[in-house]
């Protein structure tokens, strides 16, 4: 049986529990409207209540069952993938229809009663809430007893700064951290990572944790393109010890990075099969040319 997580705040896990799932109530996110939830229960705390400061609101998780015979679709299994890109809704991809009030409704009409990515958020979006069976609830008495779970049992906040602003920032008389010891720390994840960025790929972000630690690095790089203008690259690489999300937010920086270039393409070498999935499906990337290992030749107009 699989176990499902869903954080939320006191006042809209009351109305769950005695009402019901109310998918009218429920966020848009990242597969459209649903219900979303996380297959680990750490993450479904470090996401739960928008602490609003007063130290008296609860957060509350409640954990839910995945109905036998339920339709999830999988994105990270290749024939979920296919069928997800592959099937339609009157004519229309329902990857087109993500921005659909009814959108939920559409999936159940079409036999999914959920999907599960893995890579982007971490968990499963139920359409159908006749899928999930409510288990059990667990609340934290107050917010600092939350913020403390946190720190204990998850990864430190994570900063994603320019590695220009750091050099301009840093006062080399002062007792602050040192930026060029950052680059090399970049340069250690990246080839503990397997990924070599080209000689003219220069450091462009970092992800911090709060002691300063480099958990993640981006380098990119900008040359004229004939027929594009400029062409942006950029290769992505993330501490093994810390959560996917922080890749996302780095590769999210270097987007908006080169949405700053007039008249620019975006090509990247994906080596992550995993990654090429996401970089289709949430950034909106078109593949060149995949590859027998899975990787792949990707581009962004």
């Amino acid at each position: 049986m699989m176990f499902l997580y869903h954080g939320t705040d006191r006042k809209s896990a009351d109305d769950i529990i005695k009402r019901g799932i109310d998918m009218s109530k429920s966020d848009k996110g990242y597969f459209g409207r649903g219900f979303y939830t996380a297959t680990d229960e750490a993450l479904a705390k470090s996401n739960y209540a928008d602490f609003s400061g007063d130290d008296e609101e609860s957060g509350v998780v409640l954990k839910f069952s995945l109905k036998p015979n339920t339709k999830i679709l999988d994105l990270d299994i290749p024939e979920d993938f296919e069928t997800y890109k592959s099937t339609t809704w009157r004519g229309i991809p329902i990857s087109n229809l993500i921005h659909r009030d009814d959108f939920h409704d559409i999936m159940v009409s079409l036999g999914f009663d959920g999907l599960r990515d893995e890579g982007s958020f971490g968990g499963i979006v139920i359409y159908n809430p006749d899928a999930v069976r409510l288990e059990e609830e667990m609340k934290f008495a107050t917010v600092n007893q939350a913020l403390q779970f946190l720190a204990d049992t998850t990864s430190n906040r994570i900063i994603i700064s320019k590695i220009a602003n750091r050099i301009e920032a840093w006062n080399e008389d002062a007792e602050d951290y040192d930026p060029w010891v950052a680059a090399d720390q970049a340069d250690a994840v990246m080839k503990n990572s397997g990924i070599r960025p080209d000689r003219n790929k220069e450091l462009a972000f970092i992800a911090f944790d709060d002691s300063d630690n480099v958990v993640g690095a981006a380098f990119d790089s900008v040359i004229n393109s004939e027929g594009y203008g400029q062409e942006y690259s950029f290769d992505v690489a993330v501490d093994k010890e810390y959560r996917s999300g922080i890749g996302i937010e780095l590769i999210k920086a270097c987007i908006e990075r080169a949405d700053e270039l007039p008249e620019r393409v975006i090509r990247l070498w994906v080596i992550n099969p995993k990654l090429v999935g996401i970089l289709e499906r949430r950034f909106g990337f078109d593949i060149e040319q995949q590859h027998s290992d899975g990787s792949a030749h990707m581009v962004k107009n």
